[in-house]
């Protein structure tokens, strides 16, 4: 599995505690699974995967996630919608802010496209479309943060630059069916 499908949801939740002078995503991702509250304690989800896409928990590095993936290359890349969570205090808008922050600090070429709030199945949530490059990989993502009983679930989709919109009919479909248990 590549560092690209959940590099950025890592970088999201926990920027504040590595040195940005660190560039390999392996690395990067092996030092974020050290942060406080990585893997999120007692956080259940539930999120599904659509037909032509493959859903799986697994870790990498020591961080655990889901991964839904699509079973087609699209741009030279398989779309993929993932799922980090991590326990913490902070308020949505304060985590939400303080990802943005991280992501600008650590995503080489990191772009914010758009940023607003909606819910997402009842809950609050916060998200950002933008833009970067991952191990030399141009990428464009949306990233959804929803904080519930002191977990903080990030949702990310990411796609090969200029190929999003291919797959973002999908992407709705599958972020739509998260849920928090």
């Amino acid at each position: 599995m590549k560092p690209i499908l959940l590099l950025t949801a890592v970088v999201m939740l926990a920027g504040c505690h590595l040195s940005p002078k660190t560039t390999d995503s392996q690395e990067t991702i092996k030092a974020f699974a050290a942060a406080p509250g990585m893997n999120g304690g007692t956080g259940r989800y539930g999120i599904k995967a659509i037909p032509g896409w493959t859903k799986k928990d697994t870790s990498m590095n020591g961080v655990h996630f889901t991964a839904v993936i699509c079973d087609t290359i699209v741009g030279g890349f398989h779309p993929n919608v993932n799922v980090v969570i991590q326990s913490m205090t902070l308020s949505l808008d304060d985590c939400f802010a303080q990802s943005i922050e991280s992501m600008t600090r650590y995503l080489a070429n990191f772009k914010v496209i758009g940023k607003g709030s909606g819910t997402l199945n009842g809950h609050d949530s916060r998200w950002l479309r933008y833009s970067s490059t991952v191990d030399g990989k141009d990428n464009e993502g949306m990233l959804t943060c929803v904080v519930s009983g002191g977990i903080a679930y990030v949702v990310t989709c990411t796609a090969a630059r200029g190929h999003y919109d291919d797959s973002k009919a999908a992407f709705d479909a599958i972020v739509n069916s998260f849920s928090v248990e």
